[in-house]
């Protein structure tokens, strides 16, 4: 026989025991205890959301079912292709300068820090954006990408990337205007009514 190939005992007429579901050990049985409301909660944070988009792109603002007339109409929209190219440029170039950029300073901070409260300080500091409230973490990036007065957007117009036909000298807005409607309200409500 091949020296690949294991060997098999010889058969003895008895039947292995097999173990159950019942018949897991205890530590076994205690693992999925641990583990299970923590994938229980991934699996809602990530299916739920999931099937609500599936839902939302096949149906109409009322409700309605319309089926794949709402992706025939974004692929027949430009601004989609510019989207879809602004997204491709950013994960090209973010995704691999950020793990060569952590994993430079995770190396730099393990051979040049020796004391270990130092070294866990920076490393807390070097996470601490991943940590930060989502509602901060949205403004922030809505002044970074607001199409009129983003630093983001102003770049990538100046490169000549993508384009907004909108005026430039528009800043935003901090309080409500006199008719009561906040410019947020009012943005919102001029994107959704911008595809429709």
């Amino acid at each position: 026989m091949s020296r690949l190939v294991a060997e098999l005992p010889a058969p003895t007429g008895i039947e292995p025991v097999r173990v159950g579901r019942h018949r897991r050990s205890r530590q076994e049985r205690l693992a999925y205890k641990i583990l299970l409301p923590a994938v229980g909660i991934v699996f809602i944070i990530t299916v739920i959301p999931f099937v609500v988009a599936v839902w939302q792109s096949i149906t109409n603002d009322n409700g309605t079912l319309v089926g794949l007339h709402n992706y025939t109409k974004a692929l027949g929209n430009p601004l989609f292709y510019d989207a879809l190219r602004a997204t491709g440029l950013y994960a090209l170039i973010v995704l691999p300068s950020e793990i060569f950029l952590g994993l430079a300073f995770a190396l730099l901070v393990h051979r040049l820090v020796k004391r270990p409260g130092l070294r866990a300080t920076l490393y807390v500091l070097a996470v601490l954006p991943l940590v930060v409230p989502p509602v901060a973490v949205g403004v922030v990036a809505r002044l970074i990408y607001a199409p009129n007065y983003g630093v983001l957007n102003y770049l990538l117009q100046g490169a000549g990337i993508t384009h907004f036909p909108g005026n430039r000298s528009r800043r935003p807005r901090l309080t409500a205007p006199p008719g009561g409607r906040s410019s947020a309200t009012s943005s919102c409500t001029t994107c959704a009514h911008s595809f429709s």
